[in-house]
């Protein structure tokens, strides 16, 4: 071996392995706190071995670090690589180890890294189990009185702390202190943490005197045990520092967090996520001291700190994890929105931190499922395809569970291997795995690059709904008010504005209003109400859009349930007749699909039209439905005929030549799902939104008091979705005929240019500010569709077959997929052979995603 050479080599190459092995130290702690595990493990691979070199194959170093690694591992979902490492950390003769030489306590600490972990991605519920599973093995190994019991005591509290259980939070915190006084001086250093807690939930509590004992007493601890260096005294620091706020002495505050910054930044670098939070109490401080550029410059860093970090780690967990992690920001969103509000335009700075904030986050979340799914269609890795299967085949399960009819052939167990909720959560950590791409997307956004992206005479509109923060005049306290929408305008001059719309209570009852009018066509105050809104919500920029021809629209909570177009401006005519649309579900969609961007090859398209349902639930035969395309009975009851999407199909393919046509019982929900990557894919049928599951969904084979493999996410996908052929019977080729919005994200629609879903509904579902609407419109986004035209409610079967017909011969004459609809709809409007002049006819489908041309090549015969 090469370590066998003279002694001076020797020394000399231990001195060069000691400092490799220190700095990878560095590295590995630096990457793991900042949840970048699968950079984190070659890293520690390397350790490993340079451990090895230095102390021997045997050395309790070389034990400990493989815990560590199989820790990573098991972040990542690599179980049976961290099974291995684990055997061979339990193989070294290490009695010096102490106490995590005890197998049930280095089952413990696997654990906790798995709580904390939770933890931080704002999964209580989940993080709770783990906590439970670590009490429950330390009991039974008899071990309540060791320092990984005080651990467990404050993870407890921590998780009822961060739920409102203070009481119990304040009694767990205390039992964690006395368990590690307990210890004597081996415990010190298992005190600080509980000690730090308990002085931010006596600040909380405003009892300040208590809180600046213990958390004096905490900083004193560390000094005493830890290198003063050590970033576990930043969160201490920064707790005593709002204490000194508090108590009217902001310099000493400032001083404090200032030194927790200093130490996170020397651990950890710039972008640690502790930073967050530093930099938001630096810009809290700066705004009660009324000290604006201060405020807005630490408000800057808080705000790339929270970007960065979002880039890192939203491609971690569950989607439900992800969700929760997203919340984890509201704060910072709504702080930034709120400053910019109250200091308005003569502060340009303070406008693009808050717009800026908002693009960053909105949509985060269905952007990092679908680059996971697409980076698992386009690998040629023989796993990845399985994880991929794996995943079609769970959100079958998961829908069947609901939907299938006992004996029809297509599942409807109520119990279902596929629904294990721990193989469902593990999988989602390895699709995160599998999703590095997905850092480098969008990380950079800024106000330059959306301008530069916007076509002229355009312009773009971001909504946000947010709660209005401001610092309260007699405490170191933030006082929320209730939600209220604003709105930023970017025109391509790179000119920002920004408003408060009003209170969401006051916008939401406008667009009930609006809404009720559109769906009914016999309604005659549709203008009235049309008008009403506009003045909510566009009036304040009709002197920005005065040129403009093209709207790029990002909206937020229930402002993605209204067609823009239908609203009407003070001179009585609809916004249609002035703009094109275009829904974003967040400004980044602009870098997504810059002008003049091609697709990559696809399958031609496909037309799927007039299925046959099969008989009513009464077994009468199915007859045509007179007018509207959405389900008039209950889906138990069954679908009726829609006869005239035939015609449509018809139309439609004389125009594309190159398409298949899917219709009777050849359109069948199996037929659909193994389309792969169809040019354009037409749905025409019936559709359907529920207000809530059916009442049946299982909890996926759990027992009681496990975890539920159903999230709320998934049942809020599971109540809307497409009827296909065989759906009344509920047998559709292996399938039951119900293609709900949850199976849609499993469809294959990568390099799809257009998906048209020309049914009832299909643009609805169940709102989340800051992330849209969950139902089909999200599902074909995760599925890859690059342009979606959907539908907000119950539309006429006969003119919709007459938009779609005209909508497809002004796309193959090249007008762009948002302009295209646009004309269409304006000769609606004017159609003197037909009495569709209301909205109602013509008003309910929107484009969202890609706007420009398709790529004709192939598609049609010139």
């Amino acid at each position: 071996m090469w370590l066998g050479a003279a002694a001076q080599a020797q020394v000399v190459d231990a001195a060069a392995l000691e400092q490799e092995a220190r700095d990878l130290r560095a590295e590995v702690r630096r990457l793991t706190s900042e949840q970048r595990y699968g950079e984190a493990i070659p890293k520690a691979e390397r350790l490993i071995i340079v451990a090895e070199q230095l102390f021997g194959p045997s050395h309790p170093t070389v034990a400990t670090l493989l815990t560590n690694l199989a820790e990573l591992y098991e972040r990542m979902g690599r179980d049976d690589d961290a099974r291995t490492v684990r055997r061979r950390a339990q193989r070294i003769d290490a009695p010096t180890r102490g106490e995590y030489g005890s197998p049930a306590q280095r089952e413990v600490h696997s654990v906790l890294v798995q709580a904390k972990t939770q933890f931080d991605l704002g999964d209580y519920p989940g993080a709770w189990r783990r906590v439970e599973r670590a009490g429950e093995l330390l009991r039974a190994a008899n071990l309540v009185e060791t320092s990984d019991y005080a651990v467990v005591l404050n993870e407890a509290g921590r998780l009822y702390h961060a739920m409102r259980g203070l009481v119990q939070a304040e009694s767990l915190y205390q039992r964690s202190v006395r368990t590690a006084e307990a210890l004597g001086p081996t415990g010190r250093r298992y005190l600080i943490s509980p000690l730090n807690n308990l002085g931010q939930l006596y600040w909380e509590q405003r009892r300040l005197a208590d809180a600046e004992g213990v958390l004096t007493r905490a900083i004193a601890i560390g000094d005493s045990v830890l290198d003063r260096a050590d970033p576990q005294m930043a969160p201490p620091e920064v707790n005593l520092g709002l204490v000194l706020e508090f108590q009217g002495k902001p310099d000493a505050a400032h001083e404090m967090f200032l030194r927790a910054r200093d130490l996170i930044v020397a651990a950890y670098g710039p972008d640690h996520p502790e930073l967050h939070l530093v930099y938001d109490n630096l810009a809290a401080l700066e705004w009660r001291r009324a000290n604006v550029d201060e405020l807005i410059r630490w408000q800057e860093q808080a705000n790339r700190v929270a970007a960065k970090n979002i880039v890192n780690n939203i491609v971690l967990g569950s989607e439900q994890q992800k969700h929760l992690y997203m919340a984890t920001f509201v704060d910072e969103g709504d702080a930034s929105v709120s400053l910019s509000l109250g200091l308005g335009y003569g502060r340009r700075r303070a406008g693009v931190l808050a717009f800026l904030s908002v693009v960053q986050r909105k949509g985060r979340v269905v952007d990092a499922i679908s680059q996971s799914l697409q980076r698992l269609r386009e690998s040629p890795s023989a796993s990845d395809r399985r994880l991929l299967e794996e995943y079609i085949s769970i959100q079958r399960a998961k829908a069947e569970a609901v939907y299938a009819r006992e004996g029809s052939g297509a599942g409807g167990a109520v119990s279902n291997p596929a629904l294990n909720a721990d193989r469902v959560e593990q999988l989602h950590v390895v699709l995160g795995e599998r999703s590095k791409a997905f850092k480098d997307l969008h990380e950079d956004v800024s106000v330059d690059a959306l301008r530069a992206a916007l076509p002229d005479s355009s312009a773009l509109i971001e909504f946000v709904l947010y709660r209005p923060r401001r610092p309260a005049e007699d405490s170191a306290a933030f006082l929320s008010d209730p939600p209220r929408y604003a709105a930023y305008v970017l025109l391509p001059s790179g000119e920002l504005y920004w408003r408060d719309l009003g209170a969401r209570e006051d916008v939401d009852r406008g667009i009930s209003d609006f809404q009720r009018a559109l769906s009914d066509p016999r309604s005659t105050y549709v203008k009235r109400a049309a008008q009403a809104l506009y003045h909510s919500i566009l009036l304040p920029f009709q002197p920005l859009l005065s040129t403009t021809e093209h709207v790029f629209l990002a909206p937020d909570a229930t402002l993605n349930l209204i067609p823009f177009g239908a609203l009407v401006d003070d001179s009585g005519r609809y916004l249609v007749q002035r703009y094109t649309f275009s829904y974003l579900s967040s400004s980044r969609d602009l870098l997504r699909h810059p002008q003049g961007a091609r697709t990559r090859p696809a399958g031609p398209p496909v037309i799927v039209a007039d299925p046959d349902y099969g008989r009513l639930g009464n077994g009468s035969t199915a007859q045509c439905a007179e007018a509207s395309r959405g389900a008039t009975r209950s889906l138990e009851d069954g679908f009726d005929r829609l006869c005239g999407t035939r015609q449509e199909a018809t139309a439609i393919a004389r125009i594309l030549p190159a398409a298949t046509v899917l219709s009777g019982s050849h359109a069948t929900e199996t037929a659909v799902k193994g389309l792969r990557r169809p040019a354009i894919l037409h749905v025409a049928t019936h559709g359907f939104y529920l207000v809530d599951v059916p009442s049946q969904t299982p909890r996926g084979g759990q027992a009681d008091g496990e975890a539920d493999a159903f999230s709320g996410l998934d049942r809020a996908l599971l109540t809307s979705g497409l009827a296909l052929a065989g759906a009344n019977q509920r047998r559709s080729g292996a399938d039951d005929g119900i293609l709900t919005a949850l199976e849609a994200t499993a469809l294959d629609l990568s390099g799809t240019q257009l998906v048209v879903l020309s049914a009832c509904q299909t643009g609805v579902g169940r709102v989340m500010a800051g992330e849209g609407v969950f139902g089909l419109r999200r599902a074909l986004v995760v599925a890859g569709a690059e342009t979606q035209i959907m539908s907000l409610w119950k539309v006429s079967d006969a003119a919709t077959a007459s938009l779609m017909a005209r909508y497809f011969e002004l796309l193959v004459k090249g007008e762009g997929r948002s302009r295209a609809l646009t004309q269409a709809q304006r000769e609606m409007l004017i159609d003197r052979t037909h009495d569709w002049s209301h909205p109602y006819y013509w008003a309910s489908f929107i484009p969202s995603g890609d706007w420009g041309p398709l790529d004709l090549a192939g598609l049609v015969t010139h």
